[in-house]
């Protein structure tokens, strides 16, 4: 069952989308990369380990902040339209 837990701001919503998009992306690229080509994966590896970094900081910081509810099989996730956090239980 998912409940909604909080809300953020239009900014904070804008800096989530922003890491979303980039994580994303690279998931994408990391797919289709060849990984012979060795030191280019290795450069667009670690650039996604550090957006991935990021991108569970933001939702910890913002957890912590607004001291979201959480479940042990759950996490959190944003409609980007209602800038609203849903706890999403597996």
């Amino acid at each position: 069952m998912n409940k909604i837990v909080g809300k953020v701001s239009e900014v904070e919503k804008e800096e989530i989308l922003d890491l979303y998009e980039k994580k994303l992306a690279l998931e994408n690229l990391l797919k289709i990369f060849d990984s012979k080509e060795e030191e280019n994966f290795q450069a667009l590896f670690d650039k996604y380990v550090q957006i991935n970094k990021t991108f569970e900081m933001w939702w910890s910081e913002k957890g912590q902040k607004y001291n979201w509810s959480g479940s042990e099989n759950g996490y959190w996730s944003i409609d980007f339209d209602t800038c609203q956090i849903i706890l999403q239980n597996q």
